[in-house]
C-alpha cells in the first residue's frame, strides 16, 4: 500500500496551483526614516486577473473624509460608494483611469466596475479637502503598509519581479528582486513627498 500512497503524493503535489509553490515578499516602508502606513507596495508588469476579481469593494464617504483613503483593487472589481451620515454629495473624478461624476449622492447606493489600470483620485465637490484614491491594478499581488509600515505579499510566481511603493498619488521607488522559494525580504527608504494640492475643477452645476 505505501507505493501507491506515495507516487499519488507525488503526483498531488506536480499538480497544485501555481500560486501554492509561489513565493512570498515581505519588508517595511520608511519615509524620512519614519515608518509609514498606507504606501501600496506592488508587484508590476504581471498581468494576471483573478476569477475572483468580479467582487464588490467599497469606499464609504463618512465625517468628511473616505474611508479607506487608499482602496488598491484588481481589474474588473466593482466599487460601492456608500455614505454612512447619509450626505448628500457630489462625488467625481477626473482621473484617466475611470472619470465619474456622481453629482447626488442619495437615493439607492451607487456602484462603478473600473476596468483599465491606474489611478482614480475620488473628490468631493462639497468638501474640497476631502479625498481618497482607487488603485486599479492588473494583478492580485499588492498590500498596503500597515500602522507598523509593514507589508506582505504571497502567491508570487517565481521570477525577477519588479516591486513598486506608491503613496499619496505617486510612485516612490521601484525595485527589481529575484522571487523565489523562500521569502523575499525589501525594504524602502525613500523622503517624504510632498502632498498633491487639490485644484477643483469647474462645474456648471
Amino acid at each position: 500500500m505505501k507505493g501507491p500512497q506515495v507516487v499519488f503524493i507525488f503526483a498531488a503535489l506536480l499538480f497544485l496551483p501555481v500560486s501554492a509553490r509561489a513565493g512570498k515578499i515581505s519588508g517595511r516602508v520608511y519615509l524620512s526614516d519614519e515608518l509609514a502606513m498606507e504606501v501600496l507596495v506592488s508587484v508590476e508588469g504581471v498581468r494576471e486577473i483573478p476569477a475572483h476579481s468580479r467582487v464588490t469593494a467599497y469606499l464609504d464617504h463618512t465625517g468628511q473624509k473616505f474611508l479607506p483613503h487608499v482602496l488598491p483593487i484588481v481589474v474588473g472589481t466593482r466599487v460601492e460608494f456608500r455614505s454612512t451620515e447619509r450626505m448628500p454629495c457630489r462625488l467625481f473624478s477626473i482621473s484617466e483611469a475611470g472619470a465619474f461624476n456622481l453629482m447626488r449622492q442619495t437615493g439607492p447606493v451607487k456602484s462603478l466596475r473600473f476596468h483599465r489600470p491606474g489611478v482614480i483620485q475620488v473628490r468631493c465637490r462639497d468638501h474640497p479637502s476631502t479625498y481618497a484614491y482607487i488603485l486599479v491594478k492588473e494583478n492580485p499581488y499588492f498590500a498596503l503598509t500597515d500602522a507598523l509600515g509593514e507589508y506582505t505579499i504571497s502567491g508570487i510566481s517565481e521570477g525577477q519581479r519588479v516591486v513598486q511603493a506608491w503613496f499619496e498619488g505617486r510612485v516612490l521607488e521601484q525595485e527589481t528582486v529575484e522571487i523565489g522559494k523562500r521569502e523575499t525580504f525589501l525594504d524602502f527608504r525613500v523622503d517624504r513627498p510632498q502632498r498633491v494640492s487639490l485644484l477643483l475643477p469647474e462645474f456648471s452645476n
